[in-house]
């Protein structure tokens, strides 16, 4: 009796845990021809995250740690990363935000002023008939 109530505990426990979904395949924003083989990382400096070609998730600050999923954190679901910057890394290894610090300075996020618009008759009297 103890034996079924623990296989069926066990065949349960793996459906339990997961509630992030499985992806595969290549994330949408990916380009269509793919990533030279030696890319394994793509760093997004807009956003500070990175994500792993090879293991197929994101890695991420949540306050001061570095969090690995496969979904992006809540506040940038709706980030476009089809149009971000996007910097290949060619380090082989699971913790690129190892070098963050150095990621940060040499990326750094190029900001786009738009000029203001003239406004007409700024300035000018306008008589009304």
């Amino acid at each position: 009796m103890s034996s079924v109530v623990l296989w069926f505990l066990l065949s349960i426990i793996p459906l339990s845990c997961s509630t992030q979904k499985k992806v595969d395949g290549p994330p949408p924003w990916a380009p269509a021809h793919g990533y030279r083989a030696q890319v394994r990382h793509i760093y997004f400096p807009e956003y500070n995250i990175y994500f792993d070609l090879k293991r197929n998730v994101y890695m991420f600050m949540s306050g001061d740690n570095w969090v690995v999923g496969v979904n992006l954190p809540p506040h940038l679901a709706k980030a476009n990363l089809k149009r971000a910057a996007k910097i290949e890394l060619e380090l082989n290894i699971d913790d690129p935000y190892r070098f963050n610090a150095d990621h940060k300075g040499k990326y750094k996020v190029q900001v786009k002023v738009t000029p203001e618009k003239k406004k007409p008759n700024k300035g000018k009297k306008i008589k009304y008939n």
